[in-house]
C-alpha cells in the first residue's frame, strides 16, 4: 500500500460532505481510488484505505462534538 498522499483525507471527506456517499460504502473507492469491488490487491488495499479513513472520520466527528 503507498503512503497516504497529500489531501487524499480531505477528498475522501469532500466526497463524503458534499456527494452525499456513505463512509464505508463501494461508490467511495471508485471515486477515489478508481477501483471496483473484486478480489485484486487494489481493490483490497483501497478498502483498508477507505476502512481507516471511515475511523479516523468518526473520531474527528466525535472529537467536535
Amino acid at each position: 500500500m503507498q503512503p497516504e498522499r497529500d489531501g487524499e483525507f480531505e477528498a475522501y471527506r469532500r466526497a463524503i460532505d458534499a456527494d452525499g456517499l456513505p463512509p464505508k460504502g463501494n461508490d467511495i473507492i471508485k471515486v477515489l481510488w478508481g477501483v471496483t469491488p473484486g478480489r485484486s490487491a487494489a481493490y483490497q488495499a483501497a478498502r483498508k484505505r477507505r476502512d481507516d479513513f471511515a475511523k479516523r472520520l468518526d473520531y474527528y466527528r466525535y472529537e467536535e462534538m
